[in-house]
C-alpha cells in the first residue's frame, strides 16, 4: 500500500509564537517543524515543502541558521515567506529582510505598517513587490496586498483577537500552508486573511481573555476545509 506524504512547514520562528503556530500547521494538515539552530535547519530544509521565516529574537546561531538554510529554499524553487518582525527598530534586521529580498526569491512578505513602511522606504508597495517578485501583506485593520499588478484590501471586523500575541505570525503560517497546498502565493495570501477575518468576527469584545485563542483555533480547523471565495 503506498503511504501518503506528509508535508512539512519549516519555521524559523520566535519563541513567543511558536506553538501557535506548530497548532495552526497541523490543524492545516501539513506536519510542523520549528527548527532554528544553525545545526540542522539547513538539512531540515532539504526535507521540507517550504518556509517560514520570523526575524523576531535574533540571536547570532540563529542568524547563522538563516544564512545557511535559505539558500535551500531558494536553490529548490521552494516558498519562503518572510516575517520582518522589528525592523522598523533594528538597523541590523532592517538589512538582514533587504539581504534575503535580493535574489527575489522571497514568495511572501508580511509584516505590520510600520514594519512594511520600513522595508519600502519612500516607494511604493506596488513598486516594491514588481522589483523584489513578492507579495507584499500589510496587516491592521485592514490587511492590504498587492504583487505589484493587483492589489486587495481585506477589512478585519472589530474584534478581540489583537490581543493575543502571534496573531500576525498565524497569518503567516496559513500562508505557507496554503501555498504548499497548491495555491499560488497571491491568492494564498488573500485566502489566508479572509480566513483571519472570519475567525476574528467570533472573537467577541467581551470574551474571556483565555477563551481567545481556543476560538481562533476552532474556527480556523472549521475553515480550513471550506471554499472563502464567496465571502469576500
Amino acid at each position: 500500500m503506498e503511504t501518503k506524504k506528509i508535508r512539512v512547514l519549516h519555521h524559523i520562528t520566535n519563541e513567543v509564537a511558536s506553538n501557535l503556530q506548530a497548532q495552526v500547521t497541523e490543524l492545516m494538515g501539513l506536519s510542523p517543524i520549528m527548527a532554528n539552530s544553525s545545526l540542522d535547519a539547513h538539512e531540515i530544509a532539504h526535507v521540507s515543502s517550504g518556509l517560514v521565516l520570523n526575524l523576531g529574537m535574533p540571536n547570532p546561531d540563529k542568524l547563522e541558521a538563516i544564512k545557511k538554510t535559505v539558500p535551500v529554499y531558494e536553490n529548490d524553487n521552494k516558498p519562503i515567506v518572510l516575517d520582518p518582525v522589528g525592523i522598523s527598530m533594528s538597523d541590523t534586521r532592517l538589512e538582514l529582510a533587504l539581504n534575503l529580498l535580493k535574489n527575489r526569491k522571497i514568495s511572501v512578505v508580511k509584516g505590520n505598517s510600520n514594519e512594511i513602511q520600513a522595508l519600502i522606504q519612500n516607494h511604493s508597495k506596488g513598486f516594491f513587490s514588481e522589483k523584489f517578485n513578492t507579495v507584499l501583506v500589510t496587516t491592521g485593520k485592514i490587511i492590504n496586498l498587492t504583487n505589484g499588478n493587483r492589489e486587495e484590501n481585506i477589512q478585519m471586523p472589530k474584534s478581540k483577537i489583537h490581543k493575543l500575541p502571534g496573531t500576525g505570525c498565524i497569518l503567516g503560517t496559513l500562508i505557507g500552508c496554503l501555498i504548499i497546498k497548491g495555491l499560488d502565493p497571491y491568492q494564498a495570501c488573500i485566502h489566508a486573511s479572509l480566513m483571519m477575518a472570519r475567525a476574528a468576527e467570533k472573537i467577541h469584545s467581551d470574551f474571556p481573555y483565555g477563551k481567545i485563542q481556543e476560538t481562533l483555533l476552532n474556527e480556523l480547523e472549521v475553515l480550513s476545509n471550506e471554499n472563502l471565495s464567496d465571502h469576500k
